[in-house]
């Protein structure tokens, strides 16, 4: 667990593409917690070129065969993207995509995900999810993909350091 007043190391990139997103993808298999923080849906993330543009990564990310994507060794992956994790569509979503190519928890939105500042946690930012959506879920994968299980973990807002106790971090 990491423990208040330790540093923790941090990197931030920038996606302009499939490409990129696949070369860096494979080259995080060090890092213990990523956090995916771009618009999207169940189908969908975004990556940022010359312009704002939608990419079906469920066609590059789908659990049989995966041309490019290496399955990663963490610990927690964090997608930040709205409806990322929606439960109607658990069976085919973002989010459990992912889990096919990770070792480690993936947590999703069922809504739409936005930043709020919680005055009564000294002004912590918290991502909370909208009303008339289930809110955040865990998705964990076994066997290389070949099971998924999914958990409604029962609440609409998360913070960063809530997230990594989902992940004994």
């Amino acid at each position: 667990m990491i423990e208040k007043g330790n540093s923790v190391s941090t990197s931030v990139h920038f996606m302009p593409s499939v490409q990129s997103f696949v070369s860096t993808w494979n080259s995080m298999s060090s890092r213990t917690v990523v956090v995916i923080n771009t618009h999207g849906d169940c189908d969908h993330i975004c990556t940022y070129g010359g312009m704002y543009e939608m990419i079906n990564l469920r066609d590059i990310l789908g659990c049989e065969g995966l041309p490019g994507i290496q399955r990663n060794n963490l610990a927690l992956l964090w997608i930040l993207a709205c409806s990322s994790g929606h439960y109607d569509a658990r069976e085919s979503n973002i989010a459990r995509a992912f889990a096919c190519k990770t070792t480690g928890l993936v947590v999703a939105s069922d809504g739409i995900v936005e930043p709020t500042i919680l005055s009564y946690l000294g002004g912590k930012i918290a991502f909370k999810v909208t009303t008339g959506s289930i809110g955040w879920l865990t998705y964990k994968s076994t066997n290389y993909g070949s099971s998924v299980y999914v958990n409604k973990l029962g609440t609409k807002s998360l913070r960063l350091t809530e997230v990594l106790q989902l992940a004994h971090l």
